[in-house]
């Protein structure tokens, strides 16, 4: 809790010392739709995240109220259901499914290609090992990715193999 407090804090430019909630105050008083976007909102504390709550009690201009954007992994869902008093202040909830099969090539080419690849860089194989390792989950995707790049570079290895995608994801089970 203490880290986003200091991420709050910094944001609202409340003193050392001072009292968040009043500069939270003065900060968004005028504001007509103040949001805060909590991005890997899972690995927060607990009392983080009832922090958040009170923040979104504080009122802005007119009858709104400060608004909170948590983003982060499925288990989010379970995080705010046992956050008291988060889960009745819920609006709007959207689950972003994970990669399909068909959309792993492209995703992974696309991302290669913007960071100046000049040619395919996996192997048609890699795919589908790729899929099976990470299960749609575009973090994991993107994790097993710069581990097998780089087990592939190690090696010296004209294109990042299926076998390469399997060492990266044992890696990475690993820690």
């Amino acid at each position: 809790a203490g880290e986003a407090l200091e991420v709050i804090a910094g944001a609202v430019e409340a003193p050392a010392g001072g009292r968040l909630f009043d500069a939270v105050s003065r900060t968004v008083a005028g504001m007509a739709s103040p949001v805060i976007l909590w991005d890997d909102a899972p690995l927060a504390a607990p009392e983080a995240l009832e922090v958040l709550r009170l923040l979104c009690d504080i009122p802005c201009a007119g009858d709104t109220r400060l608004t909170a954007i948590l983003a982060g992994e499925l288990c989010l869902e379970d995080l705010v259901r046992r956050t008291p008093g988060l889960a009745g202040r819920v609006e709007l909830a959207f689950r972003l499914h994970g990669l399909e099969e068909d959309e792993l090539r492209p995703y992974v080419e696309g991302r290669l290609w913007t960071a100046g690849a000049s040619r395919p860089i996996f192997a048609g194989e890699a795919f589908g090992s790729l899929g099976f390792h990470a299960g749609g989950n575009v973090r994991r995707v993107n994790a097993l990715c710069e581990g097998a790049l780089l087990l592939g570079a190690m090696a010296k290895a004209p294109e990042v193999t299926a076998e390469i995608v399997r060492q990266a994801a044992s890696e990475l089970e690993r820690g």
